[in-house]
């Protein structure tokens, strides 16, 4: 349930803002790069504090294959969760009818905020 709460609020989001032509297409490319952000600042936190020697200098680096194969696997669990398991229409819809409370919508905002900083923080403001 809060995995597709995500997707409609990134939907939602995408469709006003970014791509209003086919928002779902882009919405699951978004959603394969959300956890990316997340392993991406820990790799780095490790790096800074000596504890893993990382380097993501260039296209043939383990790191960065590894990267683009775990992205890759993303985009095909949520292009085949999102379009052949559940309708991402039917997702929309749902919530559109129904606002989601409590717990999982606290879940959803705290995961979608931590990971709109890391890639703000880290991929804007210092380079990586």
């Amino acid at each position: 349930m809060i995995y597709k709460y995500i997707f409609y609020k990134v939907y939602q989001w995408v469709s006003e803002w970014f791509d209003p032509f086919s928002p779902q297409v882009t919405v699951t490319i978004i959603m394969s790069f959300l956890p990316l952000s997340v392993l991406y600042s820990v790799l780095i936190g490790l790096r800074l504090l000596g504890l893993m020697e990382i380097t993501f200098e260039y296209i043939g680096n383990t790191e960065t294959i590894v990267f683009g194969v775990i992205f890759l696997l993303l985009l095909v669990f949520n292009q085949v969760y999102f379009f052949s398991i559940n309708n991402w229409r039917e997702v929309i819809v749902f919530f559109r009818a129904r606002e989601l409370s409590g717990k999982p919508k606290l879940i959803a905002y705290i995961y979608l905020s931590l990971t709109g900083f890391i890639y703000i923080v880290l991929f804007l403001f210092l380079g990586y």
